[in-house]
């Protein structure tokens, strides 16, 4: 059992890695692991004596005690860390991730701009591959939650709790576009980002994916952008695309942008699991987006 030096020394540890601006090392990330699992193994302890003591008495643990003993159990039942910071390779991206903690092959940081079968054989083995990390190495349900619980403005940059691996993914995700919705009027009046001149969006072809099942209905648009039914209005949409989100700092959100509202959520995925980004873009005509109108009822 972990004496309350040991206990300390990992929270301070946690604390200290937790408010770092890049992304944690291989020994870093060990390093956070170990001390987490320090400190769930003394919370689970205490939990556990709590527990049986309010149960002998026959009474139920509270339930915030009840969901922190989960929480702490969850943190122990993690497998052991294994470094998987890279992401998976054309000549490996067949390789199927067992676990969360299989280390992801490499993926080469070019894309493949050729148009022959081979690149277009090697690009969907790069996307299958990409897919796996993003299902397998996604943001933890303790993580999750405690960021939820913040206000906006207050959020930790996203590279303090998800993995290089999920990063680099998310951002080759974007190598062929990003796009967006908008009201046709605000983009007229006030181009297509935010206040704090972001913009969230989606990978292009996610977008009209989206939109090709939508088939025009405004109702079922909103159903599968995760958001209340009327939210849309019945106002004209547009639909604005960036070619090079790269160029734009396309990231995972944080939740501390303009536009992240209650629906947020961290992670970098809609409600319904689409995966989302953002990027830094200015409210004047540029070279950098292009926009039609939507014939959305």
């Amino acid at each position: 059992m972990p004496t309350p030096e040991e206990v300390g020394g990992a929270q301070k540890a946690i604390d200290k890695l937790k408010a770092q601006d890049r992304p944690l090392s291989q020994e870093e990330q060990r390093q956070l692991d170990a001390a987490e699992k320090t400190v769930a193994r003394k919370t689970e302890a205490n939990l556990l004596a709590q527990k049986a003591a309010v149960e002998k008495a026959g009474k139920s643990l509270h339930p915030t005690a009840a969901k922190a003993l989960a929480d702490a159990q969850a943190v122990l039942a993690r497998p052991a860390f294994a470094n998987s910071d890279s992401l998976p390779g054309s000549h490996e991206a067949g390789n199927i991730l067992q676990s969360s903690s299989t280390k992801p092959p490499a993926l080469p940081d070019i894309p493949f701009p050729e148009k022959s079968p081979q690149a277009k054989v090697e690009r969907e083995k790069r996307s299958q591959a990409r897919s796996q990390v993003l299902e397998q190495h996604g943001i933890k349900p303790e993580d999750k939650a405690r960021i939820l619980s913040m206000e906006n403005g207050k959020r930790p940059d996203p590279k303090t709790y998800m993995s290089e691996a999920f990063i680099k993914a998310h951002r080759e995700e974007f190598i062929d576009g990003a796009s967006r919705i908008i009201s046709t009027n605000s983009l007229k009046k006030y181009g297509p980002s935010q206040i704090d001149k972001t913009a969230f969006v989606f990978p292009t072809s996610k977008l009209s994916d989206l939109l090709k099942e939508a088939g025009g209905d405004r109702g079922k648009l909103e159903d599968l952008l995760g958001i209340p039914r009327g939210q849309l209005g019945s106002r004209p949409l547009s639909r604005v695309d960036f070619k090079d989100p790269a160029s734009l700092n396309i990231r995972i959100p944080s939740g501390n942008e303009a536009g992240a509202n209650d629906q947020w959520l961290p992670g970098a995925r809609l409600p319904t699991g689409t995966l989302e980004g953002v990027i830094d873009v200015e409210n004047t005509t540029s070279p950098s987006w292009t926009h039609e109108d939507l014939s959305i009822k």
